[in-house]
């Protein structure tokens, strides 16, 4: 009798120590991660980061430690907006527990060729409003960004610079509505300074409004590829 009952005990343990490991596999199994911990994403270049193994009512938010480097939507798409490193979160709240999941996001600073350095529609000349500055040399381009100045002073950069703006598409425009960008000026031997603002699809050349009709992209985000910013 005395053996039946230890039988019986050693088996009530057993079960009992099946059940835990099965319930703490359970909830292993059910602790949501996310489907990348670690990417690199080039300047203006987006993903979409998911949270795997999480219930029908979980509530997620995202969030990014630095979104002037990379930004996140509300369904986890990260968006890279500059050279640099951040790093997107997760807050998971499902069934009464809260985690908090992460992905280190590398954005490198874009390599520019130094002829050609951005793809245009068409290799070819679509304005002249730069040939004088280039065929006169020039010497050395000014910029200012958030009240901060800078030079730059590789004619290899300068020349780039100013032949993609050649290769832009424009028309004339009358008093645009205008704010924001940066200024740039244009230092050129026995000549006067040139001056040049800056805005998403405008541009002024002394004050002389022009608008951008073949390029998707935002003008002084293309001129901050070129200075390395």
């Amino acid at each position: 009798m005395m053996k039946k009952w230890i039988i019986f005990a050693v088996m009530i343990l057993l079960s009992g120590s099946c059940l835990s490991m099965n319930a703490n596999a359970a909830t292993k199994q059910s602790k949501p991660k996310l489907s990348e911990t670690k990417i690199t994403l080039e300047v203006g270049a987006k993903k979409t980061i998911k949270v795997k193994k999480i219930g029908k009512n979980a509530k997620i938010k995202w969030s990014s430690n630095r979104p002037k480097i990379v930004t996140v939507s509300k369904k986890g798409v990260a968006f890279a907006k500059a050279s640099g490193n951040a790093v997107i979160k997760a807050t998971v709240k499902q069934k009464g527990k809260k985690f908090v999941l992460k992905c280190k996001i590398n954005v490198p600073k874009p390599v520019i060729d130094s002829v050609n350095p951005l793809p245009v529609a068409d290799v070819y000349k679509k304005n002249t409003l730069f040939d004088t500055c280039l065929a006169s040399g020039v010497s050395a381009i000014h910029y200012t960004i958030n009240d901060a100045s800078y030079v730059v002073t590789d004619t290899k950069k300068i020349a780039s610079i100013l032949t993609y703006m050649s290769l832009l598409e424009v028309e004339q425009a009358t008093n645009p509505h205008v704010a924001g960008g940066f200024s740039m000026k244009l230092s050129i031997p026995n000549q006067p300074t040139v001056e040049i603002g800056l805005q998403s699809d405008l541009f002024n050349i002394n004050g002389q409004y022009y608008k951008i009709k073949n390029s998707n992209l935002d003008i002084t985000l293309v001129m901050k590829l070129f200075l390395g910013i």
